[in-house]
């Protein structure tokens, strides 16, 4: 389902794939939304796909770089590899 992050939490979902553009350095500081959306998604046990640049910048925003559920979304292929893993429903 496709949400806008002020507009629906992370809780509501089995998995969660944040993707976009280009990230600048300071965009998990400044957007209070998307760094609340990936936390509750790490709370939760939740398997989350990031894109290219935002799985570099969790530990600087204060979130846990080191979730087990954490896929990096940097290839074609690593989609694949992040749906595989979402059988698992939580990583605890």
């Amino acid at each position: 389902a496709r949400h806008a992050l002020g507009a629906a939490p992370s809780v509501p979902f089995d998995a969660v794939a944040v993707v976009g553009g280009d990230v600048e350095p300071a965009i998990l500081d400044r957007n209070f939304k998307l760094r609340e959306f990936i936390a509750d998604a790490i709370l939760h046990g939740k398997f989350i796909g990031l894109s290219d640049g935002l799985m570099a910048l969790l530990t600087g925003a204060g979130l846990d770089a080191d979730h087990a559920g954490l896929c990096p979304l940097e290839q074609p292929s690593d989609v694949q590899d992040f749906v595989a893993a979402c059988a698992g429903l939580r990583t605890w």
